[in-house]
């Protein structure tokens, strides 16, 4: 076992995961970025002004990791 002192065999364990600190990070990111790309398509959608500005610079951030057609820009 992980910083065990003595080792012992599971017999009847299939399958062993062993998580640590830090390794929820990814999910954390993905939770962020789906977050902010959420409120900013929400503030444009349902016209809410006093959140426009903010929408605007989140897909300014965002727009690096969206795939899109060279010819039209969503964001400028």
């Amino acid at each position: 076992m992980p910083y065990g002192l003595t080792a012992m065999r599971l017999a009847r364990i299939l399958g062993f995961h062993y998580a640590a600190i830090g390794q929820s990070h990814f999910g954390s990111l993905i939770d962020i970025i789906l977050g902010s790309f959420r409120f900013a398509v929400n503030a444009h959608t349902r016209n809410q002004a006093e959140k426009l500005t903010t929408a605007g610079h989140l897909l300014s951030l965002l727009r690096r990791l969206f795939l899109r057609n060279a010819a039209v820009v969503l964001v400028k």
